[in-house]
């Protein structure tokens, strides 16, 4: 493998999309100024709690999911003059399957981590062995066992045309593995940083923290998973 090559299609999602991306990380860190500033902004997250209570989870954390991750980069992209990919149908049906699966998987995750491992924010302090340990649960179990075959697996099936038997011929031939690489190596170099930082956060700010970090991602995941992310020759041998 050529780790510089499989960077490559993240590397150029950032590159490609740094307008839609940035606009959003500005919107948050007024959130968070705002959130610090203002006392009734820092009840949010019970309010989010109450709300999550008087609903159904699935439909809390689908209906969440698919706000940052499908309708939020659309609209940063029209905000920001960047000319947006026209979908179809299936297009769009296709992303609401998978970041609603992805979503409820994390979900998932997060709760068994703090049953398994503990609050990594409690009210002592940081809990550092808490912390370590989601990070790599997180990272070198969950993303390459879980969430990046997902991904990949989703993209090569649009990129086949929504054809299952085109997908099965590209899969024999090993297309796969082109995919699943440089997707995985792009989550590694984004969600590393993120959630080092998400885990050590105070409570209140993991929700919008969580948010902000997959309305970003929605845009890089869909750039590098389409059409295999463009990886360059070499990148997986």
């Amino acid at each position: 493998m050529n780790v510089r090559a499989l960077a490559a299609p993240g590397i150029g999602a950032v590159k490609d999309n740094w307008r839609p991306i940035v606009l959003i990380q500005i919107c948050f860190v007024v959130f968070v100024a705002l959130f610090y500033s203002l006392p009734s902004l820092q009840s949010l997250p019970d309010r989010i709690s109450d709300f999550r209570a008087a609903v159904t989870r699935p439909v809390f954390v689908i209906g969440s999911i698919w706000l940052v991750s499908i309708l939020v980069p659309e609209i940063a992209k029209r905000l920001t003059g960047q000319k947006p990919i026209p979908l179809t149908w299936k297009d769009v049906v296709l992303r609401m399957v998978y970041f609603a699966v992805v979503g409820m998987a994390v979900d998932s995750l997060y709760n068994w981590m703090d049953v398994a491992y503990g609050a990594s924010n409690a009210a002592h302090g940081l809990n550092y062995s808490a912390v370590v340990k989601k990070i790599l649960t997180d990272q070198f179990v969950f993303s390459p066992l879980v969430s990046m075959p997902l991904a990949a697996l989703t993209f090569l099936y649009q990129d086949s045309g929504f054809s299952a038997s085109s997908s099965m011929d590209r899969l024999r031939r090993g297309e796969f593995w082109k995919r699943f690489f440089p997707l995985l190596m792009t989550c590694w170099m984004y969600f590393g940083p993120v959630t080092i930082a998400m885990y050590c956060l105070p409570v209140g700010l993991i929700f919008p923290v969580a948010m902000t970090a997959n309305a970003a991602w929605g845009i890089i995941v869909v750039a590098v998973g389409t059409h295999g992310g463009d990886v360059p020759e070499g990148g997986v041998t």
